[in-house]
């Protein structure tokens, strides 16, 4: 936990900032959100297999990878449709303030 929040709230923020970013700033930004899935992401699966029972750990990781394989899926689709209405900007905003929401709610409902 005390690797993962700072990882996922740095990678929101980068995310956040490609709405006024340059062309050079982009490639910075993604570079750094890569970065920080790094940590947080491995961590998470960690954490997941730690506080799961033993019998269902196997239920728990497909899980979690069925809701990312999902999010992946959908995640753009909305995001376009949400820019189609809105702005670039628009859709940016509301992708990082979905990522700050889950990585808050993460820090609030983890324990220690």
């Amino acid at each position: 936990k005390p690797m993962t929040f700072p990882a996922g709230l740095v990678s929101s923020v980068a995310f956040a900032a490609l709405s006024v970013a340059s062309y050079e700033q982009m490639i910075a930004l993604m570079a750094l959100q890569g970065f920080c899935g790094g940590f947080y992401r491995p961590a998470l699966g960690a954490f997941t297999a730690e506080v799961t029972p033993s019998d269902k750990r196997g239920q728990a990781l497909s899980l979690q990878r069925q809701a990312g394989s999902s999010l992946s899926l959908v995640g753009p689709i909305t995001m376009g449709l949400i820019s189609d209405m809105t702005s670039c900007d628009t859709a940016i905003m509301v992708g990082a303030s979905m990522m700050v929401g889950c990585h808050l709610s993460y820090a609030v409902m983890a324990s220690n």
